[in-house]
């Protein structure tokens, strides 16, 4: 997948904490207000289709030998949420520094694990993550709106990047 759509993702991850920025720290009569809003309105409705994007795209079958749900690690990203909370003062630039150091080591370190995936808006979607040990390719990353996978099932992906797959239903 292309760093741009790995971007967009890592952002719509974080629309809630953005979300929470813009509540906490502008006056809806502002224009940085609509601004914020409109950019987060507007990157969650460009990463949607890139899911439908991917239906032109080669498809393969897999047989799944084990699979792990990891949907609950999401939970990771609720961490950073806190720092809406401790006391940043928007009007010091060295706080807009400091959080966007942090968002970028937090993207870095998601996008370099494969973690970038495991996003929150990913699951109101009813997207599920799950690593998967394929009969045929070893381990690979699947996303997949069903709830269950079972030992030898063959299922049929489209490959969106590296090892990360979306099932085809």
């Amino acid at each position: 997948m292309r760093f741009w759509v790995k971007i967009l993702l890592f952002i719509s991850a974080y629309t809630p904490l953005f979300l929470i920025f813009i509540l906490r720290y502008t006056n809806y009569h502002e224009i940085y207000f609509w601004i914020g809003v409109g950019a987060l309105i507007l990157i969650n409705l460009i990463w949607i289709p890139i899911f439908r994007l991917t239906r032109g795209w080669t498809k393969s079958t897999f047989t799944i030998k084990k699979s792990i749900n990891r949907t609950s690690d999401a939970l990771n990203y609720i961490i950073a949420y806190i720092i809406a909370f401790l006391g940043f003062r928007f009007e010091l630039w060295q706080d807009w520094v400091s959080l966007f150091i942090l968002l970028a080591v937090i993207f870095f370190v998601y996008v370099h694990s494969n973690l970038i995936f495991v996003n929150p808006l990913l699951n109101i979607c009813g997207y599920k993550i799950y690593d998967i040990e394929a009969v045929e390719s070893g381990s690979i990353v699947l996303i997949t709106k069903r709830n269950r996978l079972r030992e030898n099932e063959k299922i049929t992906v489209k490959n969106m990047s590296d090892n990360i797959y979306q099932e085809v239903i």
